[in-house]
């Protein structure tokens, strides 16, 4: 968990086997711990979480990973869920291609509704044989939601995992969620020396479906006439550490807002963002 004071913390049971680098199998079941203000940290008895993993290194060209997760959820959030998926990549290497692709259904009920989502996530690359060495990515993502015919829940519930992911910054301007979301994606990878890399983003977001609501946001326009260009954000990020135990990161993120923002009921401004995030790690 980066850019947070606090961290998911989870009592239970993990189990891992493994054949060497070729294969491995994982699996847990926990209660995760509940974070309050005046009293201790408390295990939630209201909460059940857990899963399994398969993985495979066997073949270079083409890794790949089954996962599965379950949770019963008691309290206000009242959810049950089962989320599967399946990953399959090849590692970045220099001279070569690399890609990966990436699919995940969630089934269950939230709230009393049924819960039918899936979102998929695909990346194409190339690692030039060059000093620093760049890479450019395409990587284009696209997410169900958030409701359907007769209320059914169509929005990615992410379980215990917080929201950075890789399309925001941080948790704290985290204007986009795998939720009735489209958007391609350029990458650019570098690392100019041994303690400084470089990475530009350029990302265009697009509503899925246009009459459907912009999840987070509260907005919605059952008529489709907003569009769904919700705008445009390059980012920079510098991840710089000049001692084994010291990192910075500074990450300048301006975000140019769409017509959707400035066409949809109810929107308070169409104004673009500026956002700088920095981040010092100390190891130890």
């Amino acid at each position: 968990n980066r850019y947070r004071n606090t961290t998911n913390s989870f009592e239970g049971a993990h189990l891992q086997l493994a054949g060497g680098d070729a294969w491995r199998v994982r699996g847990f079941v926990v209660r995760p711990v509940e974070r309050r203000e005046i009293r201790r940290n408390e295990r939630s008895h209201d909460q059940l979480f857990w899963g399994a993993a398969a993985e495979s290194r066997a073949l270079p060209w083409l890794q790949g990973e089954l996962y599965y997760f379950g949770l019963e959820d008691d309290t206000s959030a009242d959810r049950r869920l089962h989320t599967l998926g399946a990953r399959g990549f090849r590692k970045p290497r220099a001279g070569q291609v690399d890609y990966e692709g990436e699919i995940t259904g969630q089934l269950g009920r939230v709230q009393g509704r049924d819960q039918r989502a899936f979102a998929s996530h695909l990346a194409l690359g190339y690692t030039a044989k060059l000093p620093w060495p760049p890479g450019p990515r395409a990587q284009p993502e696209h997410a169900s939601g958030p409701d359907g015919v007769g209320g059914d829940g169509h929005s990615l519930n992410p379980l215990s995992a917080p929201r950075r992911w890789d399309l925001t910054p941080t948790g704290i301007f985290g204007p986009f969620r795998r939720s009735n979301l489209l958007a391609p994606t350029l990458r650019l990878l570098a690392a100019p020396t041994r303690t400084l890399a470089v990475e530009l983003k350029y990302g265009y977001w697009l509503l899925a479906q246009s009459k459907d609501a912009f999840s987070g946001s509260g907005l919605r326009d059952a008529s489709g006439g907003a569009g769904g260009r919700l705008g445009e954000d390059p980012e920079l990020r510098l991840p710089w550490g000049p001692r084994p135990l010291l990192g910075f990161e500074p990450a300048p993120h301006p975000r140019v807002q769409g017509p959707y923002l400035a066409r949809v009921p109810g929107a308070a401004s169409a104004r673009d963002t500026d956002y700088l995030a920095l981040a010092t790690m100390v190891r130890f």
